[in-house]
């Protein structure tokens, strides 16, 4: 009797151990599926992309505006046949000269000096010093125009080109000279990059 009672007992029990048994496994396959769904979802999110940081645009630094104005009161360079310059020192001479210009931020002249030819009579040799100046100061002044169009400091640029009709060698007294810097002055007040574009085009090729 006792033994029949401990089976029907059991066998009431069973039924219930089972629904206790399946609910935290019914938790469990419930927590997987959300980790599941939550996962794939992940998959179409869009991921932001990561934009590098842009380095700050440096301007035009103040001992470059001071050596820019510093020249407008410089002394021209004493005419041919004075200033003679031997060719082997034309790299040099043209250092020093190079070295009291001022140029844009993070661009330089690179005119190959020691390629010019060592004939004196040569219709493209450089021979004297006065030469070397006036290149320089052109040079400079059409990457001072490029530096201007590139929009980084435009009004750093603008106070240096305002300064070059002044430079030593850019001082004009030709009519159509003082019309041409006139309008290049004016459009970079304006603001006007077409002029100062075609400048660059027409005049500084290779620079």
């Amino acid at each position: 009797m006792l033994e029949a009672q401990l089976v029907a007992a059991a066998a009431r029990q069973r039924p219930r151990a089972r629904a206790r048994a399946r609910g935290p496994r019914r938790i469990a396959i419930g927590l997987v599926a959300v980790a599941a769904a939550a996962a794939a979802l992940l998959l179409f999110v869009p991921r932001r992309e990561q934009v590098p940081a842009t380095p700050p645009v440096k301007g035009v630094p103040a001992a470059t505006l001071v050596l820019s104005h510093a020249l407008t009161t410089a002394p021209k360079p004493p005419r041919a046949p004075y200033g003679r310059v031997r060719h082997e020192a034309l790299p040099a001479v043209a250092a020093g000269i190079e070295a009291r210009t001022p140029y844009p931020p993070g661009m330089r002249d690179h005119f190959d000096w020691a390629a010019r030819p060592a004939d004196p009579s040569a219709m493209s040799s450089i021979n004297f010093r006065a030469d070397v100046q006036a290149l320089v100061e052109y040079r400079a002044y059409c990457l001072w125009l490029k530096y201007w169009l590139r929009g980084a400091d435009m009004a750093g640029a603008a106070s240096v080109i305002a300064d070059i009709p002044s430079w030593p060698t850019r001082r004009q007294t030709d009519a159509y000279e003082l019309r041409v810097q006139g309008a290049i002055q004016t459009a970079v007040r304006s603001g006007d990059a077409a002029p100062v574009r075609r400048e660059v085009e027409l005049n500084c090729r290779g620079v």
